[in-house]
């Protein structure tokens, strides 16, 4: 199973769904108050073991919730394109 570690970025999953009767590995929960995180890109800042699962503390929330890797969805770095690339793109040589 895919773990991270702290420092790594993460995306909030834009499917997830508050449902307090849902239990996440860790015996965590996606409430209401976390909704607004969905789709969002965090730095994972603190890692805690329960048992065999991980749980995580995000910057995002200033570490307020606890969340799971079932909430994650991989961030995937972008590098953002030189001046003489965008230049080629638009055609503006």
């Amino acid at each position: 199973m895919e773990q991270y570690e702290v420092g790594d970025a993460v995306v909030i999953k834009t499917d997830i769904e508050a449902d307090e009767d849902r239990i996440y590995r860790g015996g965590c929960f996606f409430v209401e108050g976390m909704e607004k995180y969905r789709g969002l890109t965090a730095r994972i800042v603190e890692r805690e073991r329960e048992g065999e699962e991980s749980r995580y503390r995000l910057d995002i929330d200033d570490e307020y919730w606890i969340w799971t890797i079932d909430m994650f969805e991989p961030y995937e770095e972008v590098n953002p394109a030189t001046e003489d690339e965008l230049k080629e793109l638009f055609d503006l040589r």
